[in-house]
């Protein structure tokens, strides 16, 4: 069960508070103690985001996060600039390698970006930029881009 409490604290974020979660089975390895405190800034789902976590023998003690509400926020963004055409923030491509987390396998693997189908709230988005396991051939995940591509079309749906 996991113990959490979140809320709007106002237009453009929500205020999360976990407490006395278990993260994972002692089997699977320990976390003895990790202490975090971090201020992203960088401009994406859930970003900006402040968080400040306390983890104990496989146990959050406690999280604090304070974070954007990514589709409002990006969508206001993307007014008037094309972020899509900016090469800083465009760096990935089909065929690219990418390691990540696979759900499936359960361990870190690498990717391969393949441009698909990407499926959102029953909506059907073409040729979204994707990263899938190069072992099980699972979804992993997908590059902030493709976040930006997935908001205009969902603006213009």
């Amino acid at each position: 069960m996991i113990h959490c409490l979140h809320f709007s604290i106002s237009k453009k974020y929500y205020f999360e508070f976990a407490y006395l979660n278990k993260i994972r089975k002692f089997k699977d390895g320990i976390t003895f103690f990790d202490f975090k405190i971090n201020l992203d800034l960088y401009k994406c789902s859930h970003c900006p985001k402040f968080e400040l976590q306390f983890e104990f023998f496989n146990c959050v003690i406690f999280s604090i996060w304070i974070y954007n509400k990514f589709d409002e926020v990006l969508n206001e963004e993307l007014k008037g600039w094309d972020r899509i055409s900016d090469e800083s923030l465009n760096p990935y491509n089909v065929d690219d390698k990418s390691k990540g987390l696979c759900r499936k396998c359960k361990k870190i693997t690498m990717g391969t970006l393949k441009q698909k189908e990407y499926h959102y709230k029953g909506k059907i988005i073409q040729d979204v930029l994707q990263l899938f396991c190069d072992e099980c051939g699972s979804y992993m995940g997908k590059p902030y881009q493709s976040s930006v591509k997935i908001a205009e079309t969902l603006k213009n749906l």
